[in-house]
């Protein structure tokens, strides 16, 4: 059953991960401190929470631990931190 909720979202899902890295999204340049993250990573990383109707951030990060095809669908190398994905989405 997990092999087949992988594998019959992923049209949806390119689909509309494809959309988002057409759009155009400005990125803050830094000098100093920690390299920016994507925008994008992210908005397709939150869209997943709201597709699989996932209630926290901590469920959709062990989501996405639990399953490495949709963190490289996201494009995440390295899977951040929780803290990480609580700033972004404020």
């Amino acid at each position: 059953m997990v092999t087949q909720n992988v594998y019959t979202h992923t049209h949806v899902l390119q689909t509309f991960f494809h959309y988002i890295d057409s759009l155009t999204l400005t990125e803050t340049v830094r000098n100093t401190g920690r390299p920016s993250l994507c925008r994008k990573t992210f908005l397709k990383s939150f869209f997943l929470k709201t597709y699989f109707r996932l209630d926290s951030l901590r469920k959709l990060v062990r989501y996405l631990r639990e399953f490495p095809y949709f963190q490289h669908l996201c494009g995440f190398p390295t899977l951040p931190h929780l803290a990480t994905f609580a700033r972004v989405a404020t």
